[in-house]
């Protein structure tokens, strides 16, 4: 089975940090969304 996994990811947009040191691990089959504060992803 595939998985995809993601560790210590970082976004920012200038002095805004959007995502801060996040990991996580997403399995074959699931769905997933990073959404944001107002919803939008």
């Amino acid at each position: 089975m595939a998985q995809i996994i993601i560790k210590n990811l970082r976004k920012d947009f200038g002095d805004f940090t959007a995502v801060k040191e996040s990991s996580f691990t997403i399995e074959d089959g699931e769905f997933f969304m990073l959404l944001g504060p107002s919803g939008c992803g």
